[in-house]
């Protein structure tokens, strides 16, 4: 599934509180974001011997909002195995090991802290999301559903249940969930695109292209942070049959993500379609220079080459697509 439940969800720092005196700056560090001031000063303590339970605590939050995940392990891992009791600690340590896609050590820690304070929202998210991508789908909806029977007035529980029923295929189950996102919250710019998606998929292209606009509208408006509501409007417009349209969307989406295989894959699409292979080929060598490996475009652009006479080119990506498949 594509680009799932982008993001890590972490604590709200306000309630960080003061550990000793030299931590206070390393303590109004994290409380700004400003986590790498924070490593420093947080290494630094723990170096000249403040190694108490709560500085392994507020090095691995540090570390973790950093996305150093390794690293806010091993400072994690000794906070918990000092202060079992206390369901940040087991939070924080999930979330480190779901940013190093350990996704059933991730599991247990969430519901580690679960088992000491059940009423965690965002824990249950977070437990949702290692789930889900480990393969155990029926666990994941239940950590959905208990997060958003938790917190009513939260709109991102909604959304993951929603995108939960988009991949396994229930759409009308996603249109409605997707539909409880955007209600509440009005400027979700992801929430719109796959709801319009989910629209499409549903035969309601009335309704997709109206949430389609408001998705894009949105994005831009917020500075156009994310890629995902022009590639999702990108491929409605090429399914649609409005190339020159659809190539627009992508070329934002990639400018965007430059990592992301499908803004350039439904370009180079678009731009076959109409006939346009200079071009085409041109934005599937761009995405191989990134190294995004995949068969498809390996595969497209092999296509490509033999219609444009290039022989060796066309086996040799071929072959390529062939290869990616295999492995």
């Amino acid at each position: 599934m594509r680009y799932l439940f982008l993001g890590v969800m972490f604590a709200n720092f306000a309630w960080i509180g003061s550990l000793f005196g030299q931590s206070d700056s390393a303590l109004q560090s994290l409380r700004r974001g400003d986590f790498q001031k924070a490593i420093e000063l947080l290494q630094q303590e723990v170096q000249n011997g403040f190694n108490l339970p709560e500085s392994y605590f507020h090095f691995g939050l540090a570390l973790n909002g950093a996305g150093e995940f390794a690293r806010a392990i091993q400072q994690l891992e000794r906070y918990v195995t000092l202060v079992p009791d206390k369901p940040d600690g087991w939070l924080q340590l999930g979330v480190a090991y779901f940013g190093q896609n350990r996704f059933d050590e991730a599991s247990r820690s969430f519901e580690h802290s679960l088992n000491l304070d059940p009423a965690q929202p965002v824990v249950q998210k977070m437990l949702g999301k290692a789930c889900f991508v480990s393969g155990r789908n029926e666990l994941a909806e239940h950590a959905f559903t208990e997060a958003a029977n938790l917190n009513p007035l939260d709109w991102e529980a909604p959304y993951l249940l929603g995108r939960f029923h988009q991949s396994t295929g229930n759409y009308a189950k996603a249109a409605e969930y997707l539909e409880k996102a955007t209600s509440l919250n009005p400027k979700s710019a992801r929430a719109f695109a796959f709801l319009g998606t989910i629209y499409h998929i549903l035969e309601k292209n009335a309704e997709a292209a109206v949430a389609f606009e408001k998705a894009v509208e949105l994005n831009i408006a917020s500075g156009a942070l994310s890629f995902v509501p022009h590639l999702e409007y990108g491929v409605y417009l090429q399914r649609t049959n409005r190339l020159e349209q659809s190539i627009e969307q992508l070329k934002r989406a990639a400018k965007l993500n430059p990592n992301s295989v499908e803004a350039y894959f439904e370009q180079a699409r678009s731009l076959y379609r109409l006939g346009r292979l200079d071009e085409a080929r041109r934005v599937l060598a761009e995405a191989l220079e990134h190294q995004l490996q995949d068969s498809r475009l390996h595969f497209l652009l092999g296509r490509i080459c033999y219609e444009q006479g290039d022989r060796a080119c066309g086996d040799k990506h071929t072959a390529l697509s062939q290869q990616d498949r295999d492995e």
